[in-house]
């Protein structure tokens, strides 16, 4: 992977950015291939047989989304096998990322719910990490005009009757933070179809004065 940093969120990411078939496993520390079975098949042989990396979150089934994850699960890891490890939690910017990579010495990190309606993420922290720069966050005209392909590709993706119900909830990630984003996202969630998403938008930028409407 040339990139430091990796969308998270499932079990596998799919590909090694060498156009081969790959897998990287992905688990929650104490699961059934987390930081004991990598003692169990000494120094972890048994996890990498046939997978180029694994992603391990330090956090349990049992915490869940609960307290901060546990980077010292992660590094335990990171010394018991033979193969990239990947990092995951709490991870929504730059110093986090290279806090992690620091304090457990994995290959990478992998970022999900901070993606969540914030797809720069991954820029950001890729450029903090080869520059130590920090780049400033979306604008708004930016973050609507993402909201706007996120929901276009789910349409062409799902059908346009799934997409735009997934997406409130997307949606809603977009506009935080936004003025009057409360009223936005309960306009967004009366939306039926693609047009009505994007009229809604539309609407909220001309009553913000983000676009000038046409004469």
């Amino acid at each position: 992977m040339n990139e430091k940093c990796a969308a998270g969120g499932g079990d596998y990411f799919s590909g090694n950015g060498s156009g081969e078939d790959s897998c990287y496993h992905k688990n929650a520390s104490g699961l059934v291939a987390g930081y004991d079975q990598c003692r169990r098949t000494g120094n972890g042989s048994g996890i990498g047989r046939g997978a180029p990396a694994i992603t391990v979150h330090g956090r349990t089934r049992e915490d869940f989304y609960t307290g901060t994850a546990d980077r010292r699960e992660i590094k335990k890891v990171v010394d018991a096998v033979h193969i990239p490890v990947i990092g995951n939690g709490d991870v929504g910017d730059g110093p986090a990322a290279k806090a992690l990579m620091e304090e457990t010495g994995c290959a990478a990190v992998a970022i999900g719910r901070a993606a969540w309606g914030n797809p720069w993420v991954f820029g950001a922290v890729n450029t903090y990490l080869e520059t130590g720069e920090i780049l400033p966050g979306p604008s708004w005209e930016e973050r609507l005009a993402m909201a706007r392909k996120h929901l276009h590709g789910l349409c062409v993706e799902k059908g346009e009757r799934i997409a735009v119900r997934e997406m409130r909830a997307h949606a809603s990630r977009y506009f935080h933070g936004l003025p009057k984003a409360t009223v936005l996202r309960r306009e967004i969630m009366k939306a039926l179809t693609e047009e009505e998403f994007g009229r809604i938008l539309t609407g909220y930028e001309m009553e913000l004065g983000l676009e000038e409407p046409e004469v």
